[in-house]
């Protein structure tokens, strides 16, 4: 059943296009640089076809203030990541500082503090989560390159299990999870209370059973190699973003 379920979602990862949507703040895109996210609400979502969230309102606050021409766009995770791992000079928000990644990207920020836990439905009385070693025993969902997937498996978990379902779309593994077809997925509190109540989902019917202890925080970065002239800048116009109080008035806004 599960590897059934394996191949579904692979089909999806090959058929869905990397790009969903894209903006910019100039008329003329051309020399642009390319910013890259993925649909995580409230950081980054898409509304009418216009991509926002606490996490784009602060990158496009950031370039803007540095005189920065952008085009902005969205798509699934692996995709915007491989992009911007692989070509210097590619913005990439919301994205985890970790120890896999630190010596990956330039980095700025951070933006918000970084936060994991293990979640079932409520009515799943079955389960029991004290440690990460019982975590293994259930069928967990995982997005692809997301960075608490890229922890677990440095902590022991193994990818190849017939226990461990990796989608494409985050939002699939809300859906999963609420069909039964699941018993664990992991996630921040505030992106999960988004999330599900953009998808009708009542956020009443999860629990969160175990605190996973990651590492890190929220940043924008750029791959290693990138030009330093650009990095300073984005680096110059944050922090004066955090001096002048408009990344806490930002950061008011989604509580």
């Amino acid at each position: 059943m599960l590897e059934g379920f394996r191949v579904f979602f692979f089909v999806i990862l090959l058929l869905f296009p990397i790009l969903v949507a894209a903006q910019s703040n100039e008329r003329d895109a051309t020399g642009a640089l390319t910013v890259l996210t993925e649909h995580w609400p409230p950081f980054n979502y898409i509304v009418d076809g216009k991509i926002t969230g606490f996490g784009t309102e602060v990158v496009e606050a950031t370039l803007n203030n540095a005189g920065i021409k952008y085009q902005l766009r969205s798509g699934v995770w692996k995709g915007v990541y491989d992009w911007a791992l692989k070509e210097d000079n590619v913005l990439i928000y919301t994205i985890s500082r970790t120890a896999i990644r630190e010596d990956l990207f330039e980095w700025i920020g951070p933006f918000a503090d970084r936060q994991q836990n293990f979640i079932k439905l409520k009515s799943r009385a079955d389960i029991e989560v004290r440690s990460l070693e019982d975590a293994k025993r259930y069928r967990l969902g995982l997005q692809e390159e997301d960075a608490i997937a890229q922890d677990l498996f440095s902590w022991g978990f193994d990818r190849q299990s017939e226990n461990l379902v990796l989608v494409n779309k985050r939002v699939l593994l809300f859906r999963m999870l609420f069909a039964g077809r699941i018993d664990l997925i992991t996630g921040h509190d505030i992106t999960v209370k988004y999330q599900l109540e953009l998808e009708g989902l009542p956020y009443s019917e999860i629990e969160y059973v175990y605190p996973i202890n990651v590492e890190g925080a929220y940043y924008m970065a750029l791959k290693k190699g990138s030009d330093p002239e650009l990095l300073r800048r984005l680096r110059d116009s944050f922090s004066a973003l955090e001096q002048s109080g408009e990344l806490k008035i930002l950061k008011a806004k989604y509580r």
